[in-house]
């Protein structure tokens, strides 16, 4: 019997140079198996799912869980996310001490039921692949998503505690809202609005915890101070936005009229000045698009900037604005560079993580 081949899925080449490796003792016995089904081609056998199954619980029930898992794969070849299968996969992997890939199966089926709104049996499945390999942060995440979900953020706080993403802390912060634990979900709410300054979602959020925790004036505090910090961005329109939203708050408070009359006059400002930017890079022939290297870009940004009157960084702070700034600055430049170029930019300036 020859060993089964890297290079050779058939098992019945003779792939020149490439040495016999036993890939994972998958298939190893497949000529003896050959004469067990008939000396029928092992390949209609792919497409045969019952004798799949019946073959792969065969071997199962005698400890033989290379084979058996050799028979599931080819069950999956006909249903990726056949339920029967990757169970049956999966416990064998398991027996083999293959927990990690034991835990893919489990959250392949996740996927399946969360796929057909099977909320219960998504939430098994998850859990299991996060037993199975504790470092499966999007397993865990998506059980915590569907607890919260369902309102059972007890549960769900459980598992965001055990994620280490960006939106850790908002998810643990929903939790506690959900319980009614403002003075818990605050912290994590504040946490969250410093690393993410210009999320107006997030700080409604936090906002509208504080009024439900009874703390209205700091919920007007945090958005007098948003809008401070859009205005010192210079994101005068989404500024002017959050003005209006305050004002249906208070009204009659001096800060709104203010502060509406300010972001109106600067936003006209900032609207001449930037449009000497764009004239700037308008006037600038960039030959050889693809080919650019450091001294081109360099160059050109000195030129944009001596044109305009403005500095490099100014420049380069109004492009890193988030999409939605007040005068969608970034998109208008990529129309006229390459977006890979004000990356290339970005970066030669320390302003690309």
């Amino acid at each position: 019997m020859r060993e089964w081949q890297v290079g050779d899925p058939i098992g019945d080449g003779n792939d020149i140079g490439v040495p016999d490796i036993p890939y994972l003792d998958y298939l190893k016995d497949r000529d003896d198996d050959y004469q067990e089904y008939g000396g029928r081609d092992y390949s209609s056998v792919t497409h045969d799912y019952e004798y799949c199954i019946k073959r792969a619980r065969e071997f199962a029930d005698m400890e033989e869980y290379y084979k058996a898992i050799n028979y599931y794969d080819l069950a999956l070849e006909n249903s990726y996310h056949d339920e029967d299968a990757l169970i049956g996969k999966a416990e064998c992997l398991e027996k083999l001490g293959e927990k990690i890939e034991a835990g893919a199966c489990y959250a392949i089926l996740g996927n399946s039921k969360d796929f057909h709104d099977e909320e219960e049996l998504a939430i098994k499945y998850y859990k299991k692949a996060s037993e199975l390999n504790p470092n499966d942060e999007e397993s865990i995440e998506k059980v915590a998503n569907f607890l919260r979900n369902l309102e059972r953020y007890s549960e769900a706080l459980s598992y965001y505690e055990r994620v280490h993403n960006e939106f850790r802390d908002l998810n643990i912060a929903r939790c506690y809202e959900g319980l009614g634990n403002y003075a818990e979900a605050i912290p994590y709410f504040d946490k969250t609005t410093r690393e993410f300054p210009f999320s107006d979602d997030i700080l409604d959020e936090k906002c509208e915890c504080l009024i439900k925790f009874n703390r209205k004036d700091e919920a007007i505090n945090c958005y007098k101070e948003f809008i401070d910090f859009l205005m010192s961005e210079e994101c005068y329109e989404r500024a002017i936005e959050r003005i209006g939203l305050l004002s249906e708050i208070i009204p009659n408070d001096e800060f709104i009229e203010d502060r509406r009359n300010k972001c109106l006059k600067n936003k006209e400002e900032l609207n001449k000045r930037l449009s000497k930017v764009l004239e700037a890079i308008s006037s600038h022939h960039m030959y050889n698009p693809n080919g650019l290297d450091e001294n081109d870009l360099r160059g050109f940004m000195e030129y944009v900037s001596e044109k305009s009157g403005e500095s490099i960084e100014d420049i380069l702070r109004w492009y890193s604005l988030p999409m939605d700034d007040s005068l969608n600055f970034q998109v208008k430049c990529n129309d006229m560079l390459y977006y890979s170029h004000w990356v290339c930019i970005l970066k030669m300036y320390g302003c690309y993580d």
